[in-house]
């Protein structure tokens, strides 16, 4: 879509989300965003909550194509009007956008191990006492 926008980086999110309002201000410069979006249709039928433990309201559903650090990919995410301008990067994309999660003394990518369902991945837990620590990355939006 051309445009320049913030992304969170956020290992305690399972989803990645995109607020309504980046969709909005594309299309108030003229931006056909159905060229630059694939819906995913059936899935706004999901239960996303924030960190305090509100549920988010998921207006759709989406493959946005997003170029970070020179990548450029079709990544899945909700669309929610409760996000402010910033994109949730959630562990479902960061793997694809080139992302490594590892722990300081271990080479290994905790973000490439295969779970079973149920099970965390140790280390990959958000310490929410530290909410204003997040870093802030920059996103191209194509």
């Amino acid at each position: 879509m051309g445009m320049r926008i913030q992304a969170l980086v956020d290992t305690g999110s399972e989803t990645s989300i995109a607020p309504l309002s980046l969709f909005k201000r594309a299309k108030e410069t003229g931006v056909d965003v159905d060229t630059f979006v694939d819906r995913v249709p059936n899935m706004t039928e999901v239960n996303v909550r924030d960190a305090s433990g509100n549920k988010i309201e998921i207006l759709d559903s989406i493959k946005l194509r997003v170029e970070m650090y020179g990548r450029v990919e079709n990544i899945p995410m909700h669309v929610s009007k409760s996000c402010g301008d910033v994109i949730i990067l959630g562990t479902n994309v960061l793997q694809s956008l080139g992302f490594k999660l590892t722990r300081w003394d271990a080479s290994e990518n905790l973000l490439s191990r295969k779970r079973d369902k149920g099970t965390s991945v140790q280390g990959a837990k958000r310490n929410r006492k530290l909410k204003a620590d997040r870093k802030v990355s920059a996103a191209h939006v194509e």
